[in-house]
């Protein structure tokens, strides 16, 4: 009786070597396609964030300029209008910059002012309440600031901002440049986060004419 044996040939070394490095690369580039993919999207939403905010931010602050009147056309400016300190610190105080002053219709003075500071980073709208702007420093009434920007608010750093006023004095005063006031923001802002690859930022201009004709 003649019995045939089955064939029972496995694997062999080089066989299995070569599998399980094909394996390894086929996880390797599949990881990082991965990886790269959640980077980018981290990315991605970090930038529509940052920008959603700041430039929203942006447009709160034209809309105001664009329909009020300029309170000092040079407000950083120390021994202007407000004597021996800026108009800036005079009102808003010595801990913020790059303010802006304004007027509304019913006489109320506002101002948009940043403080940037290491460990602030932030922009407010200030307001204050009834006819208080005529005490000064607005910085004792802290229900006066409304914050625009703010890391713990919506994520954004205010790295700098600018106000550039043209012209540098008021038009409207006799023998003043025959200019309608216009105003330009710079705005630089980044995004809050420790992850590396998501730490944008942008710098967002726009320029406002006034609304306000006394001529």
């Amino acid at each position: 009786m003649i019995i045939k044996q089955k064939n029972q040939r496995g694997f062999t070394l080089v066989e299995l070597l070569i599998s399980v490095s094909i394996f390894a690369m086929t996880v390797f580039l599949i990881s990082g396609i991965y990886i790269a993919f959640s980077k980018a999207q981290a990315k991605a939403k970090a930038s529509q964030t940052l920008l959603n905010n700041a430039q929203y931010t942006l447009e709160i602050m034209a809309r105001e300029i664009r329909n009020s009147e300029i309170y000092d056309y040079d407000p950083n400016n120390s021994g202007g209008m407000c004597g021996g300190v800026s108009c800036c610190e005079y009102f808003i105080g010595a801990n913020y910059e790059s303010c802006i002053l304004l007027k509304k219709e019913d006489g109320q003075l506002f101002a948009f002012v940043a403080d940037l500071s290491a460990n602030e980073r932030k922009l407010f709208y200030v307001v204050p309440p009834g006819n208080s702007y005529t005490e000064f420093p607005w910085e004792t009434d802290y229900s006066a600031f409304t914050k625009l920007l703010g890391p713990e608010l919506n994520e954004v750093l205010v790295q700098d901002l600018d106000f550039y006023i043209l012209p540098s004095t008021s038009p409207f005063e006799s023998g003043g440049p025959n200019v309608q006031p216009r105003v330009t923001i710079d705005l630089k802002a980044s995004y809050y986060t420790d992850q590396a690859i998501a730490q944008v930022s942008y710098l967002l201009q726009t320029t406002v004419s006034s609304r306000i004709y006394k001529r």
